[in-house]
């Protein structure tokens, strides 16, 4: 190629491979994101909790609501992806809600609650058992939507022991 249409294969060149990295790098951050997710399972695991399906919570006091999360902005094209770990203090247990799942949301407003999420770019997000708390009860319902906007925790997460510091620190 030459001239002209040397230009214009460098440029359509040069768009591909824009297109090529930042898919190549949302695939690592995905990758790290599912690796980290696991990590945060088998800390769960070794910290005695137990992992339930959320069908395994029908108690009557139990709040069901439409959950959506709010991870902010840089984290919403993610959201398909991303499980919320419901954490409950006085059961010891633990729900992962799949996005399919955030329609049958529950949680008992009895208990000590952390929800947990693991982000893209080692990141977690949270919503503490104080903010639970400032949940007015009676905007819930099993057809109501409920939006948990999610903090989002400053310092990286580089190991399992750094999800589990981070746990402990907000139950």
């Amino acid at each position: 190629l030459k001239g002209m249409d040397l230009d214009k294969a460098m440029k359509l060149f040069a768009d591909k491979d824009a297109t090529y990295q930042k898919m190549k790098t949302a695939r690592i951050d995905e990758e790290q994101r599912i690796e980290q997710e696991a990590d945060l399972m088998r800390t769960f695991r070794v910290s005695n909790f137990g992992i339930f399906n959320w069908d395994i919570w029908k108690r009557p006091n139990r709040r069901k609501c439409l959950a959506n999360f709010d991870f902010g902005q840089e984290t919403d094209k993610y959201i398909n992806n991303i499980s919320v770990f419901l954490v409950t203090g006085s059961q010891r247990s633990v729900v992962r809600y799949y996005k399919n799942d955030f329609d049958r949301f529950s949680f008992d407003p009895n208990d000590d609650n952390l929800l947990i999420a693991v982000l893209p770019g080692n990141k977690v997000a949270y919503f503490k058992a104080e903010d639970f708390k400032n949940i007015d009860l009676t905007m819930l319902g099993e057809q109501k939507t409920y939006t948990f906007k999610m903090k989002i925790e400053e310092n990286a997460v580089a190991s399992v022991d750094d999800l589990a510091s981070i746990i402990e620190r907000l139950s």
